[in-house]
């Protein structure tokens, strides 16, 4: 299966989470999630692995292959018991911790699409709208994210406020801009 999803940065929260409560979208509580993300060293666009601790001591381990962009990724993810072991197994492999991520998301689904909103620390808000499509339709990845990003804007999002890449993309942009 292939996570196919958009995002963009929330200026209004509330106005779009009121359009989402009149639509029937009901969101969980908050979760935290905290994140390390690792990737091949030297290598940009190899597969990225990720570690996330989230609020109820679930640790997940997810790797992501991008697709035909960095939202539209082929995606693998197992439940394991330590955050510690799985982040020695992967520096053994050559991976390289990239950055970290930590935010607080509430989900809702709607139709067919899962839909989170995202407080990420040193970006702000997001929100995200995805759906799995088989692997066998990953030609069709670019035209499941415009009507993903279509139900966005009847939400009051501009496309102006689109986000095409992840949040660790983003955090590495935001770290060497810093630097520079």
């Amino acid at each position: 299966m292939r996570e196919i999803e958009v995002k963009a940065q929330l200026k209004d929260k509330k106005a779009v989470s009121r359009k989402l409560a009149e639509l029937g979208c009901v969101f969980g509580q908050p979760k935290t999630q905290n994140d390390i993300i690792f990737q091949k060293k030297d290598v940009g666009d190899s597969p990225v692995a990720r570690i996330r601790e989230t609020g109820d001591d679930t640790i997940l381990f997810t790797v992501k292959k991008r697709g035909t962009n960095e939202l539209a990724s082929q995606e693998h993810e197992v439940t394991v018991n330590s955050a510690t072991e799985l982040e020695k197994m992967l520096l053994l492999l050559d991976q390289e911790e990239m950055v970290r991520i930590n935010k607080t998301r509430i989900s809702s689904q709607y139709n067919d699409y899962q839909i989170c909103v995202d407080d990420v620390e040193n970006l702000g808000s997001f929100i995200e709208v995805e759906v799995l499509i088989p692997d066998a339709d990953a030609d069709k990845s670019d035209q499941v994210q415009e009507e993903l990003f279509t139900f966005l804007t009847s939400l009051g999002i501009s496309p102006d406020d689109r986000a095409t890449v992840g949040y660790n993309t983003l955090l590495l942009a935001k770290k060497n801009e810093k630097q520079s």
